[in-house]
């Protein structure tokens, strides 16, 4: 499952220029401008390729990652000044789950610029996924130390992914652990410390941390999933039945919000769509951003009477426990 709060942090970068209808930013997104959270062109030799990345940028944003790849395919040669789009790339594979294409997108890219290596610390993760979980582990780890604690949290969470599927329960809830302590507001070593309560029957601490999950992201189908079922393990029936109707209808939410998300920079009133996507938050208890949606929205067309009307309830919206 892709992580959900890859939404919202194309949430939180989007509005940051509300005067541009077209512009939303990727999941792991930053001013590096290409390839997520890890990955961005680091030579910009001319116009025209500085235009492919920018544009190549925006479908990343925007989460159109299938418009990515047959742009890119044409720009994807063997020579060393197309590696970052290899790079990129791969890190579309990585969100559309086609893990085999981006292990081979990734190699590729390190195979023309070893230097890019270490910007291509998602390849462990799907080495990982695929069941190669030493040559996963061996990439991961010289990342463990690395001194951005993104990048080492991440190690982190695929070293802890490759130890539970070896049933090395101990050593997976130290790497996520870990995890945890490099980025606090990443839900998704949370939600697998949930897990592994979970599976040792640790019910209440299972329910603690698949809400700490969803604090962090409201989206988290998984962590949700798991909460329903810790409740329900854990014989409070009644919180169980709730957290069941709030899975069922996060679904419902996150579908529509990818949908509003890729509609948004071909919509005719960006407005509204803006509005709409302020309006799904609200539903899935996430006030900012609700918010900065809701902004974008009256930035865009201050008289937009939906939008104006949301704004005083907005504000006195208070975040629903999970």
């Amino acid at each position: 499952m892709i992580p959900t709060a890859a939404i919202l942090w194309a949430v939180s970068a989007a509005v940051a220029r509300p005067t541009n209808a077209q512009d939303s930013r990727p999941p792991n997104a930053s001013s590096r401008a290409s390839a997520g959270a890890e990955s961005g062109p680091l030579e910009r030799p001319t116009s025209r390729a500085t235009d492919l990345r920018g544009e190549a940028a925006k479908l990343f944003r925007d989460r159109r990652f299938d418009e990515l790849l047959e742009m890119l395919k044409p720009a994807l040669t063997e020579t060393s000044d197309a590696a970052d789009l290899w790079v990129m790339a791969a890190e579309a594979s990585m969100a559309l789950e086609d893990f085999g294409a981006a292990a081979a997108r990734f190699e590729q890219a390190i195979k023309l610029r070893a230097d890019l290596s270490p910007l291509c610390v998602n390849l462990g993760l799907a080495y990982v996924r695929l069941d190669r979980i030493e040559e996963g582990r061996d990439f991961l780890k010289p990342f463990v130390e690395n001194p951005r604690p993104d990048r080492a949290a991440k190690a982190c969470l695929g070293l802890g992914i490759a130890s539970a599927a070896l049933g090395e329960t101990k050593e997976a809830g130290a790497w996520f652990t870990r995890a945890v302590r490099l980025q606090p507001d990443d839900a998704r070593p949370r939600y697998r410390l949930g897990s592994l309560d979970f599976e040792a029957g640790r019910h209440a601490d299972a329910v603690e941390r698949f809400r700490e999950a969803l604090v962090r992201d409201r989206l988290h189908h998984g962590a949700a999933h798991g909460l329903a079922r810790a409740l329900r393990a854990a014989g409070r029936i009644a919180e169980a039945d709730a957290a069941s109707k709030r899975h069922t209808k996060l679904i419902e939410v996150a579908d529509g919000i990818r949908r509003t998300l890729r509609e948004l920079p071909r919509s005719a009133a960006p407005a509204k769509t803006c509005f709409d996507l302020a309006s799904l938050f609200v539903i899935a208890g996430d006030k900012k951003a609700a918010e900065m949606w809701l902004a974008r929205s009256l930035a865009i067309d201050p008289g937009f009477v939906p939008a104006a009307a949301l704004k005083p309830h907005l504000a006195a919206m208070e975040e629903p426990t999970p």
